[in-house]
């Protein structure tokens, strides 16, 4: 740890803010700061039931059941599950999409062209998540048999040929609805 890191993580410790090790570069230590007091009487424990770890564990229900939904092309699930004005920001997308009624007709038009796409959720290999905030990461299968139409209108034929690719998805949730989310 250089001499001036040092200074910092007292300095830190000194408020009451307990410091733990993040990751190291080569020799250095460099150290979260962590919302915790500094007396170990007082730390939470991985294990403490909390509101909010019960609220990540619904919230990733509410993700699993909602690509289960997208799995069976229930639209009306869809629509009950994302806020009206949720914001996607979707990899390969110039902008977010905005709005339930964008995000349902840019997935429609997935489904067009990729009819048997389905989300391998059960379980996803990795799902994690804190307060109003969850994060999965899955397989996504599909073949392109049938018709993709790109922005400017160009059609470009199905090929047949299929797909398996590796989806993570990073959602914000209020209540029981998403409302902002990341697909890369």
């Amino acid at each position: 740890m250089e001499e001036g890191d040092l200074a910092d993580l007292q300095a830190l410790q000194a408020k009451g803010i307990k410091t733990t090790p993040k990751f190291n570069i080569g020799a250095r230590e460099i150290y979260s700061r962590a919302a915790l007091p500094a007396d170990p009487t007082k730390e939470l424990s991985m294990n403490t039931p909390t509101e909010s770890s019960d609220r990540v564990a619904h919230n990733l229900r509410l993700m699993k059941e909602g690509d289960s939904a997208f799995n069976r092309h229930d639209e009306a699930y869809f629509k009950a599950a994302h806020h009206r004005d949720m914001v996607a920001h979707v990899m390969g997308s110039l902008e977010p999409v905005v709005g339930r009624d964008a995000l349902g007709a840019a997935l429609d038009a997935l489904v067009r062209a990729f009819p048997d796409m389905h989300v391998h959720n059960d379980p996803y290999p990795i799902q994690f998540g804190a307060g109003d905030w969850t994060t999965v990461i899955g397989r996504v299968t599909g073949t392109f048999s049938g018709e993709l139409v790109l922005p400017d209108g160009t059609v470009i034929p199905g090929t047949g040929k299929s797909f398996e690719v590796d989806l993570a998805t990073t959602a914000r949730w209020e209540g029981e609805l998403m409302v902002e989310e990341w697909v890369f």
